[in-house]
């Protein structure tokens, strides 16, 4: 199951032992329910809610890595490569369950958590014209909020938009 699973491209892996939503749910990123381009006039008003934890990683079986992370990754996760045409790295975090997302959702202590994990609820997407990077958000995240909360503007993501652009030219330059 696990190669079927990983035989997709990057952007259509589902990634969770939950064989029964594989063939109902469409094919979004791993994650996302529902990613938009982030637009600052669209959501300027947006703030990123302070929801805590790793709860939205409970059922993933298996996470995208980039080639900075894998020093950091392999003391903690088998790393794999996906049967597609970029033979995209995935740390392997669970056979059946996912022991490193606690029951506070926290991520396992001292577990390296990675990346792609980390910047969720934002994802990069690669512009129509192929020369550059976009930066998506998932709306249907709960850290993810259009009134005004307490939380982080989301017009201070640059760093992130930057973390995504590396693991792009990364990809390209494995290619």
């Amino acid at each position: 199951m696990i190669t079927a699973l990983l035989a997709q491209p990057e952007s259509e892996l589902t990634m969770t032992g939950n064989k029964e939503a594989i063939p109902t749910r469409p094919l979004l990123p791993l994650f996302h329910g529902d990613p938009v381009l982030l637009s600052f006039e669209d959501h300027s008003d947006a703030r990123l809610a302070p929801v805590p934890g790793f709860g939205f990683a409970r059922e993933a079986i298996a996470i995208p890595l980039c080639v900075g992370e894998f020093a950091a990754a392999m003391r903690h996760y088998p790393i794999v490569f996906a049967i597609d045409d970029n033979a995209s790295p995935i740390a392997l975090i669970a056979i059946r369950d996912n022991l490193f997302i606690e029951r506070d959702s926290s991520w396992g202590e001292g577990s390296y958590i990675p990346a792609f994990a980390r910047r969720y609820p934002f994802i990069g997407a690669e512009a129509p014209d192929r020369t550059g990077q976009l930066l998506d958000i998932d709306r249907a995240s709960d850290r993810f909020a259009l009134v005004t909360l307490h939380g982080a503007s989301l017009q201070n993501f640059q760093a992130l938009h930057d973390l995504n652009a590396q693991r792009a030219n990364e990809r390209k330059a494995l290619a």
